[in-house]
């Protein structure tokens, strides 16, 4: 969780991104491979391919995102970013995503948010690449990330009953509220 703060707005931006991304890796905390490519809900996310997703996003913020249209590999790549399969491993995953997040988080703190930024398209919602600011690019970034962390959360209580927000506060040394415990 980002704690309430006087940071300039640009470092606000940067680590309430970082703390979806925290959530993120906290939920495949103690897993093995095969329990990151379980499913164990209806829909075809697993948390593997949740940390891969991710990492691609994070990627095309490092990289200044893309523009124009989107192309058959184009496509491709996207949805291939979901696939954890027996090519990859959580360590591996994981390491890649520290890579990309780190990469992103100093493109993000070095920007302005007022600067103009050319948004990719999103054809599954009808809209084309179009120019935004950074400040657009950044919230949608955290809305991004937010919800694949939502998403994981999900994953994780169904996998194993733990609760994403115990395993950060285990992580960070900080003692679990348990409002049944007298």
């Amino acid at each position: 969780m980002y704690a309430p703060t006087t940071d300039p707005e640009i470092q606000m931006l940067a680590a309430y991104a970082d703390s979806q991304v925290d959530a993120l890796r906290a939920s495949a905390a103690d897993l093995t491979d095969d329990q990151a490519r379980e499913r164990p809900a209806r829909s075809e996310l697993c948390l593997g391919g949740l940390m891969r997703h991710v990492t691609y996003v994070l990627r095309q913020h490092a990289e200044g995102g893309r523009s124009g249209e989107i192309d058959e590999a184009g496509y491709h790549a996207f949805m291939d970013s979901f696939a954890f399969d027996d090519r990859h491993t959580l360590s591996g995953v994981l390491a890649e995503l520290d890579h990309w997040r780190a990469a992103c988080r100093e493109r993000s703190l070095a920007s302005d948010p007022d600067e103009e930024s050319m948004q990719p398209p999103a054809p599954w919602d009808g809209l084309p690449a179009m120019m935004g600011t950074r400040r657009y690019e950044m919230l949608h970034l955290v809305e991004e990330l937010a919800r694949h962390a939502g998403h994981a959360d999900i994953i994780r209580e169904q996998l194993d009953g733990e609760l994403v927000p115990n395993l950060e506060a285990r992580a960070a040394g900080r003692e679990i509220w348990d409002p049944t415990a007298s």
